[in-house]
């Protein structure tokens, strides 16, 4: 007479699941995994309803509520112009969620191509490839996103 505990039942499960279903099941069991899932998924709905959650325009300017301390009406206080710092935080993951999203887009296009070229032809391609991607190496990240961004101006657009 045989029993199946839970280690048999998850081994059936990956023998006769999906990738998916398969990652999901090991995702379920990092907690860690688990949170971070979640707070990714908070900060696209904040970015997706901030219309709706923000208490305020985050470009609205009220001089008379200049640099007030965090209060009820003001839950972060508010800048040097009046502007809510709440309201201006809930309106920023919009921008941040579609720098990051769009910067891993274009770095994902350009690695894939690079990397197919490398891949397929070989020889002094990919030792050239290699050299370039040895070169961005050695200079610190945000040394370099300094650089660029002194030489092409500080804008969203250039980030």
């Amino acid at each position: 007479m045989s029993t199946n505990s839970d280690a048999d039942k998850t081994l059936e499960l990956y023998e006769t699941s999906s990738l998916f279903l398969e990652m999901w099941v090991r995702l379920k069991r990092n907690r860690r995994a688990i949170f971070g899932l979640f707070l990714v998924v908070f900060l696209i709905l904040v970015a997706l309803f901030a219309n709706v959650i923000a208490p305020y325009d985050p470009v609205q300017i009220a001089l008379k509520d200049s640099l007030k301390e965090p209060n009820l009406a003001h839950l972060m206080g508010t800048d040097v112009l009046g502007r809510d710092i709440f309201s201006r935080i809930i309106y920023g993951a919009r921008a941040s969620l579609i720098i990051g999203v769009v910067a891993t887009s274009i770095s994902v296009v350009i690695g894939v191509i690079i990397g197919a070229f490398s891949g397929y032809y070989g020889g002094w391609l990919d030792s050239l490839m290699m050299r370039i991607t040895d070169i961005f190496s050695a200079f610190p990240f945000f040394l370099l996103v300094i650089a660029i961004m002194t030489f092409l101006g500080p804008s969203l657009l250039n980030i």
